[in-house]
């Protein structure tokens, strides 16, 4: 059986597997690290421009992400909460909750604001 296995293995044209293997390295390098595409974005950008102040957006926001991602991390783990990084697939609904709670403190901390300089 395992000579059957190399067999269909070996008819694969190379290019097909280093694809495969990039493809699977790919998914392990997101599942352990939620910003490997902004990390990817940022490092093509970089290598491509030669120049690393025609990426400055590009590295902001790889830094946001990872600070992002930290904070909810150190959340996770002073609440108890395992896995300390949450799943891939339970990323963005963090992300979308994170969104909306920030939308309504900005708006308590401008209604605050604003009931300040009327009185």
């Amino acid at each position: 059986m395992a000579s059957n296995r190399n067999d269909r293995s070996s008819n694969i044209p190379i290019e097909e597997k280093v694809r495969r293997f990039q493809s699977i390295q790919s998914q392990r390098r997101q599942e352990s690290d939620p910003c490997s595409v902004e990390s990817e974005i940022s490092l093509d950008c970089q290598s491509s421009t030669r120049f690393r102040e025609n990426c400055s957006k590009e590295i902001e926001n790889f830094k946001t992400c990872k600070d992002f991602w930290y904070r909810v991390k150190k959340d996770r783990i002073a609440k108890g909460i395992e896995p300390h990084l949450p799943p891939q697939e339970e990323r963005e609904e963090i992300k979308k909750q994170f969104m909306i709670n920030s939308k309504k403190i900005i708006t308590q901390v401008l209604q605050e604001r604003e009931r300040q300089t009327k009185s």
